[in-house]
This record gives structure tokens, C-alpha cells and sequence, in this order.
């Protein structure tokens, strides 16, 4: 009799344990991995690759931010041209204003979507400093990668 309770404990615990490996199992392959946000720069002239789309940061055609340090009437804005290349082959010219103030413009800008993300010019960097002044080469666009939901 004693052996056959034994018996019945031992299977009775292995089948709740081999249970609670399986739901673990199960829980685990229905976790979704949540992915973020992720950011980049694409400095002046350099060719930047997402996948099959390039991304060349052209030209600034205006600069009037208001310098850091200095008071003015206006916040001012930054204007540039960003390339947009496919599989190396120009696509388009893209003209872009970024400006603090004016909400419609400071809104991130979408440049392209693909099946996986959403990519947006969120700004423009160095910002300008009283008594300096920044070189083109050293003009870089923000960027924001958004995965799709």
C-alpha cells in the first residue's frame, strides 16, 4: 500500500512539474519583443544607407535660427535638401524646413516607410552659438526610426 502511494505522489508531482515547464514554454513563445525607437545622423554629403534606400544630406539653403546666447524677434529656421536614392539610383530631391515656432514645420518630417519602419528628419544639428559660425561640412539631419506597429 505504502509503495503505491509512493508511486502516485511521484507520478502526481512530475506530471504538475512537467505542466509548468509547458505554460512557461507556451508564455514565452507568446511574449512579443516590443521594439523602440532608434536615432541616427546623416552628416553633409555622405551617402547613408536604410536597406535599398540612400539618404545624402545635399545642401543647407538657409540658415536663421536664432543664435544661442544672443535675443531676437524671431526664433528663426533651417532650411535643407536631402537626396533620396534607390538601390543607388536617384529618386528625388527632398526640400526641408525646420523651424521651432512654426508647429506645422517642426513636425518630424517622414522621408520613407518600408514594410518594418518609419523613418523621419526630426532636425538639424550643431545648433548655431553667438560669434561663430558653423561650417557646411559640419551640418548634420537627425533622424528617427520608428518601427510600424
Amino acid at each position: 500500500m505504502k509503495y503505491v502511494l509512493v508511486l502516485v505522489l511521484a507520478f502526481s508531482f512530475t506530471s504538475c512539474c512537467s505542466q509548468k515547464e509547458t505554460t512557461e514554454a507556451a508564455a514565452s513563445e507568446n511574449q512579443k519583443v516590443i521594439a523602440t525607437e532608434s536615432f541616427t545622423k546623416i552628416k553633409m554629403g555622405q551617402l547613408t544607407p536604410f536597406g535599398n534606400t540612400m539618404l545624402k544630406l545635399k545642401q543647407v539653403t538657409n540658415d536663421s535660427r536664432c543664435p544661442e546666447g544672443a535675443q531676437c524677434i524671431w526664433a528663426g529656421e533651417v532650411s535643407v535638401i536631402v537626396g533620396m536614392y534607390d538601390k543607388g539610383k536617384f529618386v528625388k530631391d527632398i526640400n526641408i524646413t525646420f523651424s521651432p515656432k512654426d508647429v506645422t514645420k517642426n513636425k518630424p518630417y517622414l522621408l520613407f516607410e518600408t514594410e518594418d519602419s518609419k523613418y523621419f528628419a526630426t532636425g538639424m544639428t550643431p545648433y548655431p552659438k553667438e560669434g561663430s559660425k558653423i561650417e557646411p561640412k559640419e551640418y548634420a539631419m537627425e533622424i528617427s526610426i520608428k518601427p510600424n506597429a
